[in-house]
């Protein structure tokens, strides 16, 4: 997933008083992976994500989360 809850990144609550609930973004901003992608990456660049993404699934550990309907 690329997505999360907006409503999280410290520009947005610069910029906006109000919040909304959001089960889903919530849930895709706690369990997603996102990394960037633009045309200038290398193979010396491709190599280091592969390298923090391969890291990063080997030590994941499935927190306990509820996870809201209708995603269950």
């Amino acid at each position: 997933m690329i997505a999360g809850n907006i409503q999280n990144q410290p520009f947005y609550k610069k910029y906006v008083d109000k919040s909304f609930s959001c089960p889903g973004s919530d849930f895709l901003h706690h369990n997603s992976f996102y990394c960037g992608n633009y045309p200038e990456l290398n193979t010396a660049d491709l190599e280091l994500i592969k390298s923090c993404y391969t890291r990063s699934i080997n030590n994941y550990i499935v927190p306990d989360y509820d996870i809201p309907a209708p995603y269950v």
